[in-house]
């Protein structure tokens, strides 16, 4: 059983209570109407599952489940000039909350495609408010072999899990992005301006010393909890390898360091090191190794170890709605280690929104489990949640 810490908050039904789509991928229109009870989704390859849970994941600051181009997301049968839109109603401490988003066309104002958020039908100022309403968790089959995957994609999953705790941690993440880029162009087209690379490097080293230390806080308070994951899930062992000495390392000797580095960043166009370079180290304890090299099947129940750790510091530690959607679960996971997942989210109280082509073992006679049956765009309660 996963211990969180003592800060723990009160155990409260938090969640998801309705969503609305439409003409969202192959939903022309969708209303689902559940409670905060965790949610199960099954039916046919190609018939949508995977659809809900990226609309849902577009209630988020992200990109979505698929990091999709927006004008992908119209359904192709939709009427000229129509645009999609997701909706939903939230459970959250202070009460039920509405929250909507969708695509904006290009207009006078905005040239471009863009993506809105509402809040009780008003406009919200960005996108990442919706990111202090409900945080988002999600495990997809292309992220099954995230260990030995680009570096790139296993940090950027590891800021998605700190920037769950530390909600500035992902805009200083885009911040820090766009720092490095600027300061490599100018290395590449105005190496002379000293003035000027001084000024970017000051900033890259305010803004890198902000991302490190929130990337270890996550990691103290992650480490201690990862030994508690229920077997059969296996505990990892996370380390963070820096480029640069984190103990000492402060904003005028990561100012220096890249100014002494400008003359090799601009003969190999990438900066040497920094926080862009930190490195995810995970290891399967029990077997004393890397997770890259363990299988598969192994690899993904590693993954979900640290998603419930991450999980129960939410819970613990945010006043916002944490949201888990798991797309073909059952994936590589025997029948144990399923009842296993379930029963420890169920402990959490943390509403899951699970995909499946068949219905797990668990799913039958459990009351806090709710069940639709998906089947070309059409989502309709089993027989078993009716009785409910």
């Amino acid at each position: 059983m996963l211990e969180p810490p003592s800060t723990i908050l009160p155990q409260k039904p938090y969640g998801l209570v309705s969503l609305c789509l439409t003409y969202f991928r192959n939903y022309k229109q969708l209303r689902l109407a559940c409670d905060t009870r965790s949610v199960l989704l099954t039916g046919p390859n190609g018939s949508g599952k995977t659809n809900v849970l990226e609309a849902i994941s577009f209630l988020s600051s992200s990109k979505g489940l698929h990091q999709a181009p927006l004008g992908e997301i119209l359904t192709t049968t939709a009427p000229p000039f129509s645009h999609w839109s997701v909706s939903a109603q939230i459970q959250t401490p202070s009460g039920i909350l509405d929250l909507g988003t969708g695509l904006e066309k290009a207009s006078w104002h905005h040239p471009g495609e863009r993506r809105i958020a509402k809040i009780h039908h008003k406009f919200a100022k960005s996108l990442s408010t919706f990111d202090n309403i409900l945080w988002l968790l999600w495990l997809t089959p292309a992220m099954d072999r995230i260990f030995v995957d680009a570096l790139h994609k296993r940090r950027k999953f590891f800021d998605h899990l700190v920037g769950g705790l530390f909600p500035k941690h992902k805009t200083l993440c885009v911040r820090y992005k766009v720092l490095l880029k600027e300061r490599m162009r100018v290395l590449l087209t105005r190496p002379s301006d000293n003035a000027w690379l001084s000024a970017l490097e000051k900033r890259l080293a305010h803004v890198g010393v902000q991302i490190t230390i929130a990337r270890h806080n996550f990691l103290k308070l992650l480490t201690p909890i990862l030994p508690t994951t229920p077997a059969p899930f296996p505990s990892p062992a996370i380390r963070l390898h820096e480029t640069y000495d984190q103990q000492d390392a402060s904003e005028e000797v990561l100012s220096a360091a890249f100014e002494k580095s400008r003359v090799q960043d601009t003969q190999t166009g990438s900066t040497a090191f920094g926080p862009h370079r930190t490195e995810w180290d995970v290891r399967f304890i029990a077997k004393d190794l890397p997770a890259a090299a363990c299988s598969t099947g192994e690899q993904k129940a590693l993954l979900l170890s640290i998603i419930l750790a991450t999980a129960c510091i939410y819970r613990a530690h945010r006043q916002s709605v944490p949201l888990l959607l798991l797309d073909d679960f059952a994936a590589h996971l025997d029948a144990h280690k399923q009842a296993v997942l379930w029963e420890t989210l169920k402990d959490l109280s943390i509403q899951t929104w699970f995909t499946g082509v068949t219905s797990p073992h668990f799913s039958a006679t459990n009351t806090d489990l709710q069940h639709f049956v998906v089947e070309r765009g059409i989502c309709t309660p089993s027989s078993f949640a009716r009785e409910l």
